[in-house]
């Protein structure tokens, strides 16, 4: 998954809670899709130290 899509929507961090907010609302409006957390609009993982266990990356509040 490397673009963003109709159905797939690309979000950085859970820090853009408006946005999360605003796709989750699209999606239920039309056929459904996914939100993916840790990923620039362009398709590159971002937010995530290399090296490091992704169970210590992911800290959801």
């Amino acid at each position: 998954m490397k673009h963003e899509s109709e159905s797939v929507e690309f979000k950085p961090s859970l820090a853009q809670h408006r946005d999360i907010v605003e796709s989750v609302s699209a999606f239920s409006n039309t056929s459904g899709g996914k939100i993916v957390i840790g990923r620039s609009d362009d398709g590159n993982i971002v937010g995530a130290e290399s090296g490091k266990e992704p169970w210590k990356i992911l800290r959801i509040r």
